[in-house]
């Protein structure tokens, strides 16, 4: 990815600054992404926070992205280092190890769908003491998708 297309968002503090990554995903990486999700390996996360408010279900994909799929799994891990250099100076040059940690979040099913209006689909949170925090969007705008607004503001 050529990250001199990225577009990048300043916040009041800086640890809260974004990177937006335009077109970053194919189509055919999409497909690819929504294809590991089906595999019988993967199972939905259910060791969830009591005190995190969410709507939505959680798969962890990241051994199925890793073996399946390593060039795009490589190819977040690249554009989270550079983004962190650029924002941060490099902060993951502070951490001895790195678990990343892949998961897929479905908004759209059936009894958990996000009521019209709602400010969040989960609450402003940290993930897991997370040095870089990659969010993806695997849809595009298009007649049958409603939605695509990311709440980053800080508290």
């Amino acid at each position: 990815y050529d990250m001199s297309r990225s577009i990048t968002r300043a916040a009041p503090l800086r640890r809260r600054a974004y990177k937006i990554l335009p077109g970053f995903f194919s189509d055919s990486e999409v497909q690819e992404v929504k294809a590991l999700v089906r595999l019988n390996s993967v199972e939905e996360i259910l060791d969830r926070s009591d005190s995190l408010q969410y709507n939505h279900k959680a798969f962890r994909i990241e051994r199925e992205l890793g073996t399946f799929a390593l060039p795009l799994y490589e190819k977040c891990l690249t554009a989270m280092k550079a983004a962190d250099l650029e924002l941060w100076g490099d902060r993951l040059a502070k951490v001895e190890k790195v678990y990343p940690e892949v998961e897929f979040l479905r908004y759209d099913l059936k009894g958990n769908v996000v009521e019209k209006g709602a400010k969040h689909a989960i609450e402003p949170h940290v993930d897991n003491h997370a040095v870089v925090t990659f969010v993806c969007l695997l849809s595009r705008r298009s007649d049958d998708f409603d939605g695509g607004i990311n709440f980053f503001g800080g508290k």
